[in-house]
C-alpha cells in the first residue's frame, strides 16, 4: 500500500518546491545580514503551506572535493510551527548552530547546495518484526525515550540497506545517548520526501 503522506508530500514538492528551496536561500541571506531567522508571513498562503508540518533543511557548500564538503541541516521529526515558517527557521539553525560543523562562512552563502525535505507525522512501528513496516530508501527512523530521541534519515540506507541493519543502528545509537540502564525506547518509522537544486 503506497504511504498517504508520502504521496501527497511528493506532490506538495511537485507544486512548490522551487518556493521552498527559493524561501531557505532567503532565509540564509536574511540570517547574515540580521542575524534571525527572514519572518513568514503565512496570512495569505494556501492551507498546505500555513499548516503545521516537520521539515529538514539541509545545506552544503558547492565546489569542494565529492564526499569532503561539510554537510550543516537542522530540523525536527514532531511538527510544532506552519511549514514555511519551519523551513526559515530550520534554514538559520541549519547556517548557524548544526553543532556538528562550524557555522556556515559568509564567503558560501551564494554558492549552496539546498535540500528541503518534508517529513510525516511517525507511526509506531509494530512491535512484532519492526523492520517489516521500514521500506528501504524512503523511510526514516525515530527512536525515544524519556528525555530525549534519535532520527536516523533515509540516506542512511546507503551503508545500511536492510530494514533490519537500518533499526538496528537507529537502535544502537540511541542507546548510547540514552541514560544508562533506560531501556524504554520507542521506535517508529517517518516518510520522507525531498527536493534538492543540487547539481
Amino acid at each position: 500500500m503506497a504511504d498517504r503522506d508520502g504521496d501527497e508530500d511528493r506532490a506538495l514538492l511537485a507544486r512548490h518546491g522551487r518556493r521552498l528551496l527559493d524561501l531557505t536561500h532567503a532565509s540564509v541571506l536574511h540570517d547574515f545580514e540580521f542575524g534571525r531567522p527572514l519572518p513568514v508571513d503565512i496570512g495569505n498562503e494556501t492551507a498546505e503551506l500555513a499548516a503545521q508540518r516537520a521539515t529538514l533543511v539541509t545545506l552544503r557548500v558547492r565546489g569542494g572535493i565529492a564526499g569532503t564538503d561539510p554537510v550543516r541541516r537542522a530540523g525536527t521529526v514532531h511538527a510544532w510551527r506552519p511549514l514555511l515558517a519551519d523551513i526559515s527557521g530550520n534554514a538559520f539553525a541549519a547556517a548557524f548552530a548544526d553543532r556538528r560543523q562550524p557555522p556556515l562562512g559568509a564567503a558560501d552563502r551564494y554558492d549552496l547546495a539546498i535540500t528541503v525535505a518534508l517529513l510525516g507525522a511517525p507511526q509506531p512501528l509494530p512491535a512484532a518484526e519492526p523492520e517489516s513496516a521500514l521500506r528501504p530508501g524512503e523511510d526514516g527512523v525515530l527512536v525515544e525515550w524519556e528525555g530525549g530521541s534519535f532520527a536516523l534519515y533515509p540516506e542512511a540506507w546507503a551503508a545500511l540497506p536492510t530494514p533490519r541493519a537500518f533499526l538496528a543502528e537507529a537502535r544502537r545509537r540511541a542507546e548510547s545517548g540514552a541514560a544508562a540502564g533506560d531501556v524504554a525506547l520507542r521506535c517508529a518509522r517517518f516518510a520522507v520526501a525531498a527536493v534538492s537544486d543540487d547539481d
